[in-house]
């Protein structure tokens, strides 16, 4: 999914996320990639861009995959209050509109992330493998209007 080549607003449609909660858990954003990209290789299920961090009052929140709807997680579709601290889970995310701001870089670290966005709220898409080459990586900003 991406969500076009320029800054702007867009409409986001309804979509399921592979899951893991980071907020109270001593996992960072490497950790839980490999938490999420684990399961999938193990479930069969390939992998798909982009992969999300949720920022909530300016804290890493929730780290997700896009979940490809041709190959269906097994998994119960979950509320992430819910859901304990670095488990793997399934999340629906309603369609929702958002303002969104591309940069390039790396983006794998909050101080990284917070260079683009004054939100405390927001998520930050990455859509290139951590072996793209620096010049030409695409993430991106999103922020709820």
């Amino acid at each position: 999914m991406s969500l076009g080549t320029e800054d702007g607003t867009v409409t986001m449609p309804a979509y399921l996320w592979l899951s893991v909660n980071m907020r109270g858990w001593d996992g960072n954003r490497q950790k839980a990639f490999y938490k999420l990209h684990d399961y999938i290789v193990k479930a069969g299920i390939p992998m798909t861009t982009p992969v999300t961090v949720d920022v909530a009052d300016g804290q890493e929140s929730i780290y997700s995959f896009l979940v490809d709807p041709q190959h269906p997680v097994r998994l119960p579709v979950q509320d992430p209050a819910t859901v304990e601290p670095g488990k793997v889970y399934l999340r629906s995310v309603p369609a929702r509109r958002v303002a969104v701001t591309r940069f390039g870089g790396w983006g794998y670290t909050l101080d990284e992330d917070m260079k683009h966005t004054s939100a405390k709220d927001f998520t930050v898409a990455h859509y290139d493998s951590p072996f793209w080459p620096l010049l030409g990586r695409r993430n991106e900003i999103w922020v709820d209007v």
